[in-house]
């Protein structure tokens, strides 16, 4: 791998992914790793449901700090979903993916992103026209957002409910 890694570094240009052989695990992360190009991300995201290195690729967004930049542009519903059902990511970053795409989805999709998250998944119950509680730090940012979109009312019992 050594060999292989000083070669890649004496390139005029990265390597690009899609001409890497996935069974070269360890080539393949030290791509995601050190050549994360606009040209790598464009392959990943037209080929995501048959990419094998997912994970790698959110862990490498991540680091490179480019992962809510990237799901900004991001229109790929399975993408997003598949990040927003990840360990990889973070709570708040979680919801800071539903607060960037609040405003540009339908209420059945919202309800799909908001039902991806765990700890926040109780909230998409006022669409089955139930009175989730606030109780966590996660929910409350959330249940704010929903209420700033028009999507959802507050109630006086520390609880929300559909907008009507």
């Amino acid at each position: 791998m050594d060999v292989v890694t000083s070669l890649l570094n004496k390139l005029n240009s990265g390597p690009l992914i899609e001409f890497i052989d996935f069974d070269r695990t360890e080539l393949v992360r030290y791509i995601l790793n050190h050549y994360l190009s606009e040209e790598n991300i464009n392959y990943i995201s037209t080929n995501f449901s048959e990419f094998i290195y997912k994970d790698d690729f959110i862990i490498a967004l991540n680091q490179a700090g480019q992962l809510l930049s990237y799901i900004d542009v991001c229109n790929n519903k399975i993408v997003i979903l598949y990040f927003l059902r990840n360990n990889n990511i973070g709570i708040d970053d979680k919801i800071e993916i539903i607060k960037n795409k609040i405003s540009s989805i339908n209420a059945t999709d919202l309800k799909e992103y908001i039902l991806a998250v765990e700890e926040v998944s109780e909230l998409a119950s006022i669409w089955d026209g139930k009175y989730p509680s606030v109780d966590t730090r996660p929910k409350e940012y959330l249940a704010e957002l929903l209420v700033q979109s028009g999507a959802a009312k507050r109630r006086k019992d520390n609880k929300i409910m559909l907008h009507s």
